[in-house]
């Protein structure tokens, strides 16, 4: 298995980047039954109840951020008496995208708006998937796989939703087996990132994970390099790091493979130890298609060289 390039060993998979909560989309608006209430906005005009997201999310759209809170807030506390179906999902869209405002400096209340927006509109999985999203952010990794794999159940006709639902999931569990806590599931882990590569095919972080687990818990390193790739061509530049290391190694170890002469098993020493130049080498007959070779360099330094059937190699230094 090749190793990875400036890898921390304590990890046990090496973890990409949630997909980032995304804001709410903007509500069916239904006829309501009785007259719309209103709010006043930050310019003190009057606002329906059933445009406070529409006008919430224009703002956050022209980089009126500020503005946008102060609507929002105000809008959702004046509506909060919702009671047909029509104003509670309109009330959920506002606390979406209040929360997604607040994601980044306030992500503990964020997260009460995600919860509250998803109690009023519980068949709406845009709710699951940001509360999922936020209690990874958080660290709260087995409460978020809860609330989004009971999502990925109820389910949704929306793709980009149940991407997003698969892809956290996953990273929710790979988290948790990068730090070593109980209910860490690494067949279920690929098997969510496999089914959010099959609903996004162009979002690199789920390749990159996706590599990440084929080679730390697969040991398949040429199709590692192949997933790195993959992830590389769609942008991921970390990926692209991965991939050129991978190829160099393997560069090495095909060239063994073709025809392991004294000067590659030389440069193959010289990749972890010193070898100015070979004084001799002896080479054992091959048993099962291994070989070992012994190659004195310069210095009195004596090395043993096993090359295996597919040409990786191994080197010990003898002592002197």
């Amino acid at each position: 298995m090749v190793s990875w390039k400036r890898r921390s060993a304590s990890l046990a998979v090496c973890i990409a980047f949630a997909v980032p909560v995304a804001s709410a989309g903007p509500p069916s608006l239904g006829s309501a039954v009785q007259a719309p209430r209103t709010t006043g906005s930050a310019s003190g005009s009057a606002v329906p109840c059933d445009e406070v997201n529409t006008k919430g999310r224009a703002l956050v759209d022209a980089g009126r951020t500020e503005e946008a809170r102060t609507l929002l807030t105000a809008g959702i506390q004046a509506c909060a008496g919702a009671r047909t179906q029509s104003e509670k999902e309109r009330l959920a869209a506002a606390l979406q995208t209040l929360g997604v405002i607040e994601s980044t400096a306030q992500p503990r209340e964020a997260l009460q708006h995600f919860r509250r927006a998803m109690a009023l509109d519980p068949d709406n999985m845009r709710g699951p998937q940001n509360v999922g999203g936020m209690l990874i952010s958080l660290g709260e990794y087995p409460e978020a796989l809860e609330v989004l794999e009971k999502a990925l159940k109820h389910g949704t006709d929306d793709k980009q939703i149940l991407f997003r639902l698969e892809f956290n999931a996953g990273l929710a569990l790979l988290k948790m087996c990068a730090a070593r806590q109980p209910g860490c599931d690494t067949a279920k882990t690929e098997e969510h990132f496999v089914r959010a590569s099959q609903l996004n095919p162009t979002f690199p972080d789920t390749f990159f994970n996706l590599a990440a687990i084929t080679n730390d818990v697969h040991h398949d390193s040429r199709r590692a390099m192949d997933l790195f790739k993959q992830a590389c061509d769609l942008g991921h530049q970390q990926a692209c790091f991965q991939y050129e290391h991978f190829k160099s190694q393997f560069a090495a170890v095909d060239r063994l493979a073709q025809a392991p002469t004294v000067d590659t098993l030389a440069e193959r020493i010289r990749q972890s130890y010193t070898c100015p130049s070979v004084v001799k080498s002896s080479q054992q007959r091959a048993e099962d298609g291994i070989v070992t070779w012994t190659i004195e360099c310069a210095g009195k330094r004596v090395y043993t060289v096993i090359v295996g059937r597919t040409g990786e190699t191994t080197v010990i230094q003898k002592p002197k």
